[in-house]
């Protein structure tokens, strides 16, 4: 094998390790924002459960504060 081969083989292994690294990277995140979605729908499926509400849902009162003193409505989120 010529130099100019070994370094060519050399540059395509580190751009192979380097993509491989990259794509594990990008799966990693996929797999960890899915985990994090599911724990948010459990755990918004657990609280709409227990009753709890963030606003006023026919007839009865939000009982979630957000912050102490402030009400805030659907249509200001929408």
């Amino acid at each position: 094998m010529s130099d100019s081969e070994f370094l060519f083989f050399q540059i395509y292994q580190i751009r192979t390790i380097i993509s491989f690294d990259f794509v594990c990277v990008v799966l990693a995140t996929q797999i960890k924002n899915m985990a994090e979605a599911k724990a948010r729908i459990k755990i918004n499926k657990l609280l709409e459960e227990s009753g709890w509400r963030f606003f006023e849902e026919g007839g009865k009162p939000a009982n979630i504060e957000l912050e102490p003193k402030v009400k805030i409505i659907q249509t200001q989120l929408d």
